[in-house]
């Protein structure tokens, strides 16, 4: 339960008179100045709803400005929406998360792959990438985890499959290689000499 009492005995430029009393997205109006005041970047936590609660109180996180005052997002009342409507201080979105591409699958890739075929990381072509690609698009990548992006994606490379180019992208980058694995890729050029 949220403590009913506040640190802020006046109002500032910053911090509003009540400031934390009760459930409220305290930091929404004031976040550029809070931030900055904090040594933070403003995010969706400025528009999270938030009040002062005892110590004791699970979840509680002490406050960086207010010395022996706790806070948290979990009291009652507090955040029955997981972030309101509109949050002028949202991250963007990173153009290299995994996306689901199911959707604008081609006929011939949904006649090979299930829609969820690149949607997270993992190895998607280890074990039938000779079958589904063709001798010269084969290389050691056939063994990488990967997953589709944004074409913003600074990592991002066209899709190997026929009438997808410039529509869909894939990425490596963000997934976790195993190096054994790429290692005794069966898909790697073998050197000849």
């Amino acid at each position: 339960t949220c403590r009913g009492a506040s640190p802020i005995t006046s109002a500032t430029g910053t911090y509003p008179l009540g400031y934390g009393v009760g459930c409220s997205a305290w930091d929404q109006n004031s976040c550029p100045a809070i931030a900055e005041a904090q040594g933070l970047s403003p995010g969706p936590w400025c528009c999270r709803e938030w009040c002062y609660v005892d110590a004791s109180c699970t979840n509680a996180y002490e406050s960086s400005v207010n010395e022996g005052w706790f806070w948290t997002y979990e009291a009652a009342g507090c955040n029955d929406a997981a972030m309101p409507p509109v949050c002028p201080y949202a991250a963007a979105a990173d153009p290299c998360e995994c996306i689901n591409a199911g959707s604008i699958m081609n006929s011939a890739m949904l006649a090979k792959f299930n829609t969820s075929y690149g949607s997270r990381c993992a190895t998607w072509d280890m074990e039938n990438c000779a079958r589904d690609y063709t001798p010269d698009q084969v290389d050691s990548w056939c063994c990488d985890s990967w997953c589709y992006v944004n074409s913003t994606c600074s990592s991002s490379v066209n899709s190997y499959n026929p009438g997808m180019e410039d529509i869909l992208f894939w990425s490596s980058k963000k997934c976790e290689q195993d190096i054994g694995l790429e290692m005794q890729c069966p898909y790697t050029p073998q050197c000849v000499g």
